[in-house]
């Protein structure tokens, strides 16, 4: 761990992207991108909205693949684990929460209409992603950096973003590069 009062650690995001999680006509597929058998990286979740694209959520990954983080991740939505979201909602820039996460037994019972509306929502999402091979505590370092960056200088990505806020170090810096536009996260792109 760095000493705050003489270093800075500088990190630089290539973000790739936008892909999808699934078949699209337009854009690839974020499980068939080689960028994404790498172990280590940072990952954001986001609606097209507008000119550019909401961040819905930071994600980050120091143990596994990209892809196999994202895999998991789509797998507990599909299951009814993890919370999803309203996509006409999304859409309009509004974080609606459709339902949280719900006994198996209701869940299996409701799996027609549910699985219909995670499906809609999943194929709406596009993902970015950026190979970063560091530790696990550099990671979640860099994550919580954008996490504070999207809560603190954007307010309408504020209430759109499902991730809390985490204090990041104040020695951390972090800088962009994308071919899109992120919102929330002009400030550090270069």
């Amino acid at each position: 761990m760095p000493d705050a009062s003489t270093d800075t650690i500088s990190v630089k995001l290539n973000w790739e992207g936008p892909f999808t999680f699934g078949p699209s006509a337009t854009l690839g597929c974020v499980f068939d991108q080689p960028i994404t058998e790498e172990v280590g990286g940072i990952y954001l979740w986001t609606i097209p909205f507008e000119d550019g694209f909401l961040i819905n959520y930071v994600g980050e990954t120091s143990k596994q693949k990209i892809c196999d983080r994202l895999s998991q991740g789509v797998r507990y939505i599909l299951s009814g684990q993890d919370i999803w979201g309203d996509l006409d909602a999304f859409e309009k820039g509004i974080r609606r929460v459709v339902e949280r996460p719900i006994q198996l037994k209701k869940f299996l019972g409701e799996y027609e209409r549910r699985s219909q509306e995670i499906i809609r929502l999943l194929r709406g999402y596009r993902v970015f992603v950026s190979p970063f091979p560091q530790s696990q505590w550099t990671t979640k370092q860099v994550e919580a950096f954008l996490i504070h960056t999207l809560k603190t200088q954007c307010k309408e990505i504020k209430d759109f973003l499902y991730n809390k806020e985490i204090q990041p170090p104040p020695y951390l810096k972090v800088s962009c590069k994308t071919s899109c536009k992120l919102r929330g996260l002009q400030s550090i792109i270069i």
